[in-house]
């Protein structure tokens, strides 16, 4: 789901990975990225 207003966007993305450490490797990734402001684990 991505919605987008005065050129900027919001927008959930869902992603599976294989195991835990794949998944804290991403969430760093993730949280380098300039603008990403949260990111949240569902289970």
């Amino acid at each position: 789901n991505i919605d987008s207003t005065d050129g900027l966007f919001q927008g959930n993305i869902t992603i599976s990975v294989a195991n835990t450490q794949m998944l804290e490797q991403l969430i760093r990734k993730l949280c380098a990225v300039k603008g990403v402001k949260s990111i949240s684990r569902l289970n």
